[in-house]
């Protein structure tokens, strides 16, 4: 897959925070095989399901693993332009702001984030990525309107953080707790880039309503 990109595609593909290329595949196909078995009506808890399964894998694995790269190679793209404008900022009046930036960074774009994110949401990577640069530009003009905007979507945030970190270590974030956390991305479109839209109508009030049902 690597040797049918272009330089600009390979040189993508190093900016990944995997700490190589093969690692950074390996993730790519594991989230290519969970999008094959979760299309195929999987997983499979008999021998002849498994037996599907692994006939569909085997015959779209490299197609779609081909299909994830593409995905992932604007995502990497903008993170790490994303990541250079968070390094160059100091202010200590800017710091709460920034810090809350590089913490959503860091939770979406990491060692794992593609087949932890599932190439549905990994599409829409490059809009909340979008949306954190737009405000990363902004953020100079007017520090005091994202903080009182940060403060409002803190609690839902922390509350979102905290059941995170319940979850024990080598296991899987359910998939309702997942979703929370996608939500709190469209929060912060709807808040900081409005430009952008969201994917779906979301509130401070929904992602309570969601965090409550958890």
């Amino acid at each position: 897959i690597v040797k049918e990109l272009d330089n600009a595609g390979r040189l993508e593909l190093g900016l990944n925070p995997h700490g190589s290329v093969a690692k950074l595949l390996e993730d790519c196909y594991a989230c290519a095989v969970d999008s094959v078995v979760k299309e195929r009506g999987g997983p499979a808890w008999d021998r002849t399901g498994h037996e599907v399964l692994a006939e569909a894998v085997a015959a779209l694995g490299r197609s779609r693993t081909a299909e994830v790269v593409q995905c992932v190679r604007p995502v990497l793209v903008a993170a790490a332009a994303v990541d250079r404008g968070l390094s160059g900022r100091a202010s200590l009046e800017l710091l709460p702001s920034l810090t809350d930036m590089k913490g959503q960074l860091s939770r979406l774009v990491y060692p794992g984030f593609i087949s932890d994110s599932g190439l549905e949401a990994l599409r829409a990577l490059p809009r909340y990525l979008a949306a954190l640069s737009h405000r990363l530009d902004r953020l100079p003009q007017d520090p005091r309107r994202d903080a009182v905007l940060t403060a409002s979507m803190a609690a839902v945030q922390s509350a979102y953080l905290h059941q995170v970190q319940g979850v024990p270590a080598g296991r899987q974030m359910p998939a309702a707790l997942r979703e929370v956390g996608w939500m709190i991305e469209e929060l912060r479109v709807s808040l900081f880039a409005q430009h952008l839209k969201t994917a779906r109508p979301v509130s401070v009030q929904r992602v309570e309503k969601a965090l409550a049902q958890l």
